[in-house]
C-alpha cells in the first residue's frame, strides 16, 4: 500500500494551533476595530467656551456659533448672548447669558419667573426641577418635555444682574447621555 511520507501528512496539531491563533488574531482585530470606532466619542476633544467678561465657562463638542441680541425686559434693556452647537437628530447645546440693568430683589422669585417664561416660550411642560447653588449662587436644574419628542435639560443660574442658562435640547432617549452630562457639568462661574 502506498503511503504519503510522514513529512507530508498534515500535522493536525499545528493546523489547530494555527487556526486558533488566526481566530485569536481576527478577534483581536475585530475588537480593536470596534474599540477604535468608539474611541472618537470618548476621546473627542471638547472646546472650552469662555467669553471675556461674561463670568462663566462651559464646554462644547466643537466651537459654538455665537450671537448677541438686545432685548426689552421688565427691568429695562438687556443684552442676551447665545453660544449654540447643533448636530442632526434634534440635538442642540446652548449657553446663554443675559445682563440686566440691575439684579432682582428676590433671586428665587426671579428664577421662578425665568422658568415660567422659558416653559411658555418653548411650549414645554416642566417634568422635574431641583433648586441648587452653583458657585454659591442660586440655581435651578430643569427637565422639560418639549414638542416633537424632545426634552430640554437646563441649568439656570443667577449671579446678581446676570442670568446664565445652559441647556441641552435632545431626543427623549438622550436626556442622560454622556454628552448632555458633560456639557451641563462643565458649566462654572468664573471671575469676570
Amino acid at each position: 500500500m502506498w503511503r504519503m511520507p510522514h513529512d507530508r501528512f498534515p500535522d493536525f496539531g499545528k493546523l489547530a494551533a494555527n487556526l486558533g491563533a488566526t481566530m485569536l488574531r481576527l478577534s483581536l482585530v475585530l475588537f480593536l476595530f470596534i474599540l477604535g470606532s468608539l474611541a472618537p466619542a470618548r476621546a473627542q476633544q471638547w472646546v472650552e467656551h469662555r467669553p471675556s467678561d461674561a463670568g462663566y465657562r462651559v464646554e462644547f463638542p466643537a466651537a459654538p456659533k455665537v450671537s448677541k441680541e438686545n432685548i426689552d425686559s421688565p427691568v429695562g434693556k438687556a443684552v442676551m448672548t447665545f453660544a449654540e452647537y447643533e448636530k442632526t437628530g434634534g440635538f442642540a447645546l446652548v449657553a446663554m447669558h443675559t445682563v440686566y440693568p440691575s439684579g432682582p430683589p428676590d433671586p428665587q422669585i426671579f428664577l421662578d419667573a425665568a422658568r415660567d417664561s422659558g416653559l411658555k416660550n418653548a411650549n414645554a411642560a416642566l417634568r422635574e426641577e431641583k433648586k441648587l447653588t452653583i458657585g454659591g449662587k442660586p440655581a435651578r436644574r430643569l427637565v422639560m418635555e418639549m414638542p416633537d419628542t424632545l426634552v430640554g435639560v437646563a441649568l439656570v443660574v443667577l449671579d446678581g444682574n446676570r442670568l446664565y442658562n445652559t441647556m441641552a435640547v435632545v431626543p427623549r432617549g438622550e436626556v442622560n447621555s454622556a454628552d448632555v452630562e458633560r456639557f451641563l457639568n462643565s458649566f462654572a462661574l468664573v471671575p469676570r
